[in-house]
């Protein structure tokens, strides 16, 4: 049986979640009065990295609040959800929320929703080998990282063992002794019971102290000889794994885009990764639309498209180096719009379609193209009436009201006569039918469930 989630509410619904630009999240939380919560974190992440980190929450009058660091320009939406810990260790996980980062938010009165000044953020790895800082968004107001190992680092200086580390999922302070020796550092051995060191390097140690000790027969000696040499192999071996093997030197994955003079000329340069890089790989993804994915090495690509109107490219940044060390990047990039098909010169055409929520007591909202908001109710047939340019477009489509079962959300783009033929490309959800102009989802119901699917108009 799931437990009840002590949490009441949590800021930042999705029908209304929206910041500006240059503004520090802050998520409040509302506790039920009764249950008293060990610990809290809020797991985030940018649209443009699949990795979430997380952030204690610390008290705040009678509910805990935690601030979130400040998105970059490259973040449109904000992921995040929040986990609590009570007193019996059981845990309680909430459902995902969606922040929207737009100028349109800017002058919007927030409260208490965003914070102005810079805050003291320590933020935590949920795995190993991922960039310490979370991609898509600024370093301002973070202090210091917690990684997925328990050891804390200050952005002004290097790791401090025993300042914080995870036990269980909850950070704690203090075990200094558990790190050390988790971490396998070198450590001077205890001396022998006749003062000499009984480490690995004076292997003869044992034999001098048992025949100083023990010196009668020579079925003794044998006794002897034969304790001296499993002693040796036992001490060695440990110590031999511990100090000789390095560990792999740790590399970040980055990239930036650039289109010079807003041409179709697509340039990628990943001169922000960070460690000794050995190799570059890169995976182009425009779609079917453009011939499908192609790859590439070096520091720096780039990849020429006859035209653009707009399009999504995806594209994957794999970088390595000594020790097996990698990480990887994927960001999506929109291409502009070229002189040669600007909106004055092309001709927009004409489509419609209609979605439909196979549940009356679900709503959501369908976007298209990240800019244009339609609501919808459960149940109702919604028609959808776009005049755009010919090329590649975006739908994607959130619920907002919820009910647990499933459901079906139906796409039905038979009165588009302007669809390519490529038909309808999913994105994310769970498809259960999908040809030619029409496509299926089926739904869990869970609050913030999302989907996603492209399509590309011809003139």
């Amino acid at each position: 049986m799931v437990p009840t989630a002590p949490l009441l509410a949590i800021a930042f619904q999705l029908s209304s979640g929206c910041i500006a630009p240059g503004e520090y999240p802050v998520v409040d939380a509302d506790i039920d009065p009764g249950i008293e919560v060990r610990s809290a974190k809020v797991y985030f992440r940018s649209d443009t990295y699949p990795k979430f980190y997380f952030i204690e929450m610390k008290p705040s009058g009678a509910g805990l609040r935690s601030v979130l660091p400040r998105p970059s320009t490259a973040t449109e939406r904000i992921v995040y959800y929040v986990e609590t810990v009570d007193v019996t260790f059981t845990s309680v996980v909430g459902a995902e929320h969606v922040l929207e980062v737009s100028t349109d938010c800017a002058g919007e009165d927030q409260g208490e929703e965003v914070a102005s000044v810079p805050p003291e953020i320590t933020v935590g790895s949920v795995e190993a080998g991922g960039p310490a800082i979370p991609p898509g968004f600024e370093a301002a107001g973070i202090i210091g990282t917690l990684a997925s190992t328990g050891v804390f680092t200050g952005l002004g200086g290097g790791p401090s063992i025993g300042t914080a580390i995870a036990i269980g999922g909850v950070a704690a302070a203090g075990t200094g002794g558990v790190v050390v020796a988790a971490t396998g550092g070198e450590q001077e051995a205890p001396p022998g019971r006749d003062g000499s060191s009984t480490t690995p390097t004076t292997s003869t140690t044992p034999t001098n102290t048992t025949t100083t000790t023990t010196s009668t027969t020579p079925a003794s000696t044998t006794t002897v000889t034969t304790t001296t040499t499993s002693t040796v192999t036992t001490t060695t071996t440990p110590t031999t794994t511990t100090t000789t093997t390095p560990a792999p030197a740790s590399v970040n994955a980055c990239f930036s885009a650039s289109f010079p003079g807003n041409s179709c000329n697509l340039k990628l340069d990943a001169g922000c990764s960070e460690g000794p890089i050995a190799s570059w790989d890169w995976l182009i993804d425009p779609g079917s639309a453009f011939g499908g994915p192609t790859s590439g090495s070096g520091p720096t690509v780039n990849r020429t498209f006859p035209q653009c109107a707009g399009e999504t490219v995806h594209v994957t940044l794999t970088v390595a180096g000594p020790g097996g060390a990698s990480d990887a990047s994927t960001q999506a990039i929109k291409l502009p719009v070229s002189q040669k098909q600007s909106l004055r010169e092309v001709e927009l055409v004409s489509c419609t379609f209609t979605s439909f929520l196979s549940s009356r007591e679900l709503s959501g909202s369908v976007v298209v193209d990240r800019a244009r908001l339609e609501n919808v109710r459960g149940g109702i047939p919604v028609s959808h009436v776009l005049l755009a340019h010919p090329g590649e477009h975006e739908v994607e489509a959130f619920l907002t009201a919820t009910e647990e079962g499933e459901a079906l959300w139906t796409f039905d783009f038979s009165s588009c006569e302007a669809l390519f033929s490529t038909g309808l490309e999913p994105r994310q959800g769970q498809v259960i039918a999908s040809g030619g102009r029409r496509i299926v989802f089926r739904l869990n119901g869970r609050a913030g469930e999302r989907l996603q699917f492209r399509f590309r108009l011809s003139r």
